[in-house]
C-alpha cells in the first residue's frame, strides 16, 4: 500500500471537502494569530450621530464588488483606540476624548456632530472563502491586509497554519487504525510539530513582549 498524499489524508473526513477543511484550519489559525498580531488601521469614516449614538457599518462587500476603492473601505473595529477629526490622533485638541464602544458596532456617549472622522481601531482581517458545489475553493478566496509572500509576520502565519495542519494529522494518526500502513508512516510528524511549535511560540511571546499601545 502506498503512502497517502495530504489530500487523501484530508479526504478521510467525510463531512467536508479537503479544501473546506483546509479553509477552516486557515480561518481558525488567523483568528488565533490576530490575538498576537492584530490588524490596526486608521479609517476615514462618515459618522452619523443621533442622541449621542452612532452605528458603524462594514462596506467591504462593496469593495469586493468594485463599487468603492480600497481607501474607502470601512471595517467594524473590535476596539477603538481613538477618534479624531484629523489623522493625527495624538493631537490633544483634535481627539475625541469621550465615547463608549463596549457594545460594538454601536458607539455610545459620542456627543459630536455628524461628519467625517478618522477612527483608529483594532480589526479582524477579512477572510473570504467560497467553494463550488463540489467543495473546491474558488480563486477569489483570500486573506486581506496580510501579504503571505514576504515579511516575518507572513512567514510566521504560514508556520502557524502548518502547525495546525500537523495537529490535525497527529489527531488523525491517534484516532484511526488503517490496515497495511507502515508503522513509522507518521514517525516524523511529532518531531516536526515540536520544531514548528517552538518557532511559533517564540514569535507569539515576542509579539506580546514588544507590543505597543498606539494612541
Amino acid at each position: 500500500m502506498g503512502i497517502p498524499s495530504l489530500e487523501e489524508l484530508l479526504d478521510i473526513n467525510d463531512v467536508v471537502s479537503s479544501d473546506e477543511l483546509l479553509g477552516e484550519m486557515v480561518k481558525d489559525t488567523l483568528r488565533e494569530f490576530e490575538h498576537y498580531q492584530p490588524l490596526v488601521l486608521t479609517q476615514r469614516t462618515y459618522i452619523t450621530t443621533t442622541n449621542g449614538e452612532a452605528i458603524l457599518t462594514d462596506n467591504f462587500q462593496a469593495f469586493l464588488d468594485n463599487n468603492i476603492e480600497e481607501k474607502d473601505i470601512n471595517l467594524i473595529p473590535n476596539a477603538i483606540i481613538g477618534i479624531s477629526v484629523t489623522k493625527n490622533l495624538r493631537g490633544a485638541t483634535n481627539k475625541i476624548r469621550r465615547f463608549d464602544y463596549s457594545n460594538a458596532p454601536v458607539i455610545k456617549e459620542l456627543f459630536i456632530s455628524s461628519g467625517i472622522y478618522n477612527i483608529r481601531g483594532v480589526f479582524n482581517r477579512p477572510f473570504i472563502e467560497e467553494y463550488d458545489t463540489a467543495g473546491v475553493a474558488r480563486p477569489e478566496n483570500a486573506i486581506y491586509y496580510l501579504d503571505i509572500r514576504r515579511g516575518q509576520q507572513s512567514a510566521r502565519f504560514l508556520d502557524a497554519c502548518y502547525m495546525r495542519l500537523l495537529t490535525y494529522i497527529i489527531n488523525l494518526k491517534n484516532s484511526l487504525v488503517i490496515p497495511n500502513l507502515p508503522v513509522d508512516l507518521f514517525s516524523q510528524v511529532e518531531s516536526e510539530y515540536s520544531r514548528i511549535e517552538s518557532v511559533v511560540k517564540t514569535y507569539y511571546d515576542q509579539s506580546m513582549s514588544f507590543s505597543r499601545i498606539i494612541s
